[in-house]
């Protein structure tokens, strides 16, 4: 189910509200979250116009599978307890373009609409490009190797390294709070082509990750079912 907790303080006349919304579900929500304060609301601005999600009396949000997503937003109102409410709950439920729009929302879709502030590549001197995402010793097959985790097949490895690889793009970007940050973390990554590839594929790379895991820890039990049970000496000595 979806849950929300708030906290509230008054400070200057202003009722300041920070909410995070949690689904303990294993499938993503879409969650509408409005306010119970008899007042007007002042949600979170960016070049003065309210962040995406917010309109009017409410926020809407993608609440991942197991996540939680925060909240905040202040008003003149005196405040109440709680001082918001789950006030609609439904499965999200992917649609064509949906992972598309999803990156569209992250650091590579504001450049997008601010224009890639990157010099054309004319005006570049030949010579040495630079670190790439595979020259990030935080992304690199060595920093994984480096985490002493050298017992997985290799095949596996570079499976799971792929997965850091992507995540760290999408981290970045999202950590990104000015265009200057987001160029940075376009750069790193390699290309907004590159952004877009690994924030389309985050949501497969957790299903995939979550499977894994239950299959990991099913194989696992049999495995110590069978070690435990086969009769090695008795079977020595029948051969």
């Amino acid at each position: 189910m979806v849950e929300v907790e708030c906290r509230t303080r008054r400070e200057d006349g202003v009722t300041l509200v920070a909410a995070v919304v949690r689904n303990d579900t294993g499938v993503r929500r879409r969650v509408r979250i409005e306010h119970t304060l008899d007042g007007p609301t002042w949600p979170p601005r960016r070049h003065g116009v309210p962040v995406e999600g917010w309109d009017g009396n409410g926020y809407v949000t993608t609440v991942a599978a197991d996540g939680r997503t925060a909240v905040g937003f202040a008003s003149p109102a005196p405040p109440e307890s709680p001082s918001v409410r789950v006030a609609s709950d439904r499965r999200a439920i992917p649609k064509d373009g949906e992972r598309r729009q999803t990156a569209d929302a992250t650091a590579g879709g504001v450049i997008r609409r601010l224009g890639d502030p990157s010099p054309p590549v004319d005006a570049v001197p030949a010579g040495d490009p630079g670190p790439s995402a595979a020259d990030d010793g935080s992304g690199s097959a060595a920093a994984w190797r480096d985490t002493g985790d050298d017992t997985l097949p290799p095949p596996v490895a570079e499976w799971f390294q792929s997965v850091v690889s992507r995540l760290e793009t999408a981290e970045n970007c999202a950590d990104a709070t000015t265009l200057g940050e987001a160029t940075d973390a376009v750069d790193r990554a390699g290309s907004l082509g590159d952004v877009e590839s690994a924030v389309d594929r985050l949501e497969d790379d957790a299903a995939a990750l979550r499977a894994v895991e239950r299959r990991a820890e099913a194989l696992g039990g049999r495995i110590e079912r069978a070690a435990e049970s086969v009769p090695v000496t008795t079977l020595r000595a029948l051969s």
